[in-house]
């Protein structure tokens, strides 16, 4: 008695839902279930960033992605303790924003014009006063980096050296410009603006009480989303640790400290 063999077309599986405005990061996605899993989430709109060992399995799973073009990887061994911040640092990051705004149309314009227009900044509360004046994006006046991972535009992004924003402190803007260098200023500020807010570059967390975020805020943009207006109680305190300040402390506490182990 023979068996005959009914031949059935498999249907793709529709997804149940939208991460549409959502970015995952899926690690051993070089090959196997790391690839369909990260397959699955492109389907379904996510962006992604992919990571494995081996950078050639990594450009294959990403061209098989339902949109490889919201899609970028990242080689490197999750063992090695600051792969896990590197990768994402690469994913969201004002460095990034930087790299995808000079990738439109008009985005080499409107880098430069971030990079020469000069912001004045002032924070005025509690008796307290500061002010400083600095461009949005920040080039190197050194050599450039040997090297940077991830970029569309590596030329360019070997010489950025800090990204400065935060609107809420931006103080009078200066008239000495033409109206034309003015015009430009906002315009590229606003694309690039968009580019920080799209949903898809960004994380949100809700922090449990007695929760610590510590991040490098000239590449992590933030902001919180809970405030009691009719008390005026904060939801989250925030504390800023400049570079100065912990290599001072550092210095006072040597004394104290043990002496490094030689190898």
């Amino acid at each position: 008695m023979q068996r005959s063999a009914i031949a059935t077309e498999r249907k793709p599986i529709e997804m149940p839902f939208t991460l549409e405005g959502k970015t995952a990061i899926v690690t051993g996605s070089g090959r196997g279930i790391g690839r369909a899993i990260a397959q699955r989430l492109s389907s379904a709109g996510a962006c992604v960033m992919l990571n494995d060992l081996d950078s050639r399995m990594l450009q294959e799973s990403r061209d098989t992605l339902t949109d490889p073009g919201r899609a970028d990887f990242f080689a490197g061994d999750l063992t090695d303790p600051s792969v896990p911040g590197r990768i994402v640092e690469a994913t969201l990051d004002t460095f990034k924003a930087v790299d995808e705004l000079y990738s439109q149309a008009d985005g080499p314009e409107m880098v430069q014009t971030l990079i020469n227009h000069q912001v004045r900044y002032e924070y005025d509360n509690d008796n307290f006063f500061y002010s400083d004046t600095k461009p949005t994006i920040q080039v190197s006046t050194q050599s450039p980096r040997d090297r940077v991972l991830l970029a569309r535009n590596p030329d360019l992004m070997r010489r950025i050296e800090h990204v400065f924003w935060s609107p809420p402190f931006v103080g009078n803007i200066d008239n000495s410009r033409s109206h034309g260098e003015l015009v430009k200023f906002v315009q590229a500020s606003k694309s690039f603006s968009d580019i920080l807010e799209d949903p898809a570059n960004v994380v949100e967390e809700k922090m449990d009480s007695g929760t610590c975020v510590i991040f490098d805020n000239q590449r992590v943009v933030h902001a919180r989303n809970e405030f009691d207006v009719n008390s005026g109680k904060r939801w989250l305190k925030g504390a800023y640790l400049a570079h100065q300040d912990f290599s001072s402390k550092a210095v006072s506490l040597e004394s104290e400290m043990p002496p490094a182990e030689e190898d």
